[in-house]
């Protein structure tokens, strides 16, 4: 008798642990899908909205819960994109939790469901109206899902879409609805930009699933050859944006032309060597010698001496502007650097692999756009996108099936 009541409370205690196990793993499905490298890109968006506030009197805690939303909103908005994008994504990542089953449906929109009320009661207590923006991004991002279909609209709504981040962290903190797009109409239109192009290259590895699906993306518009080359050109779009943007708010460009464009070509070059281990070898490379892997070694040393070099001529230079010229420069060349390494691989877990570049050059855009008005704080943002994203990708997204 008393082995048979020791072997039901064995039974119970593993049913428990079966049941605390399948929990465990529902919610690491769920973290795993919210796809972290994104979330820096709607952080960063969010925190162009609060640099454009006349005031700067907003508390340390009221910013810090904003921070956390804006970081957590691609993550939660991405799970109603996943149930929406399930067809191709049997295709284009079929190790994905939503597809695979290891995050069921109906639990990953519960849990998405109740973090965007929480988001909304919180707008609501502390400034109604900021409820809008919230809405608004979180239509635009259902609309996405079925406007990719459509070329270019897709990467339109998309922009549209995030810039929604900066919208609503502007109202939230005491902007106005209108005023956002009536005076910042410029930073706006930045952003959407931006992220149209970002949103351009990562359509490359889901090619053959949103081709299957029926959905004319660019990349399936003109196939992977075509799309790479004008992938390159877009690719100095942001310079361009940077270098008129300057122009408009600095007088710096115009009256030291010739410096800035030496600077320029050199950090170009600089860009080209410290990531030249990426460009000229992979993961799947079956020889890689000791002298070659001692010449990238040397190669990737020299880029970044040579980077600390132009980091020190560009502060005695640019002086005010140091933090801006400098954040906009290391954006530029890594927006031009992600449409270079495109054009040479657009095939296979590369076009994954390769987003790290794609997702850093945004973020960094986005931090430009901060250090036009909080200087330190842009420059902190930058720096945490840039090792934020390095780490995720390396350490919690090593599979381009997921």
């Amino acid at each position: 008798m008393f082995c048979h009541y020791n072997a039901k409370v064995y039974e119970e205690c593993d049913r428990k642990s079966m049941v605390e196990k399948s929990k465990t793993s529902v919610l690491c499905a769920y973290l795993k899908s919210m796809r972290f490298y994104y979330c820096f890109v709607t952080l960063t968006a969010g925190c162009v909205g609060m640099s454009l506030l006349p005031h700067d009197d907003i508390s340390f805690s009221s910013k810090a819960i904003l921070m956390l939303f804006l970081f957590l909103s691609w993550g939660v908005n991405q799970i109603i994109n996943d149930y929406i994008n399930l067809e191709e994504d049997r295709i284009n990542a079929p190790n994905r939790p939503m597809v695979t089953g290891a995050l069921p449906a109906n639990i990953a929109l519960a849990i998405s469901a109740s973090a965007i009320c929480v988001i909304i009661i919180y707008s609501l207590c502390v400034n109604a109206i900021s409820v809008i923006p919230i809405i608004a991004g979180v239509v635009m991002n259902i609309v996405y899902s079925h406007a990719k279909a459509y070329g270019i609209v897709g990467n339109l709504t998309f922009g549209i879409s995030i810039s929604c981040c900066a919208w609503y962290a502007y109202v939230l903190l005491g902007g106005g609805i209108i005023s956002f797009f009536t005076n910042h109409w410029m930073i706006w239109l930045i952003l959407v930009v931006l992220n149209m192009i970002m949103t351009y290259f990562t359509y490359f590895k889901d090619l053959e699933g949103d081709k299957a699906a029926g959905k004319n993306t660019l990349i399936v518009k003109y196939g992977r050859k075509k799309a790479s080359r004008i992938g390159f050109v877009i690719g100095f779009i942001p310079f361009v944006i940077f270098m008129l943007l300057g122009c408009r708010i600095t007088s710096f460009f115009t009256d030291h032309w010739l410096i800035w464009l030496i600077l320029i070509i050199l950090y170009m070059i600089t860009t080209y060597f410290r990531y030249f281990n990426d460009l000229n070898g992979d993961k799947t490379a079956e020889k890689d010698t000791l002298i070659v892997k001692y010449c990238r070694k040397k190669a990737s040393s020299i880029g970044f001496l040579i980077g600390f070099i132009l980091f020190v001529i560009f502060m005695l230079v640019c002086k005010k502007e140091f933090l801006f010229w400098m954040t906009c420069l290391e954006a530029s060349c890594l927006h031009i650097y992600t449409g270079y390494i495109f054009l040479k691989k657009n095939v296979g877990a590369l076009t994954y692999f390769n987003l790290k570049y794609n997702f850093r050059a945004l973020c960094l855009s986005q931090s430009a756009l901060v250090c036009l008005n909080n200087p330190i704080e842009g420059l902190l943002l930058s720096g945490l996108c840039e090792i934020g994203i390095s780490i995720v990708f390396e350490k919690w997204y090593t599979d381009a099936t997921e």
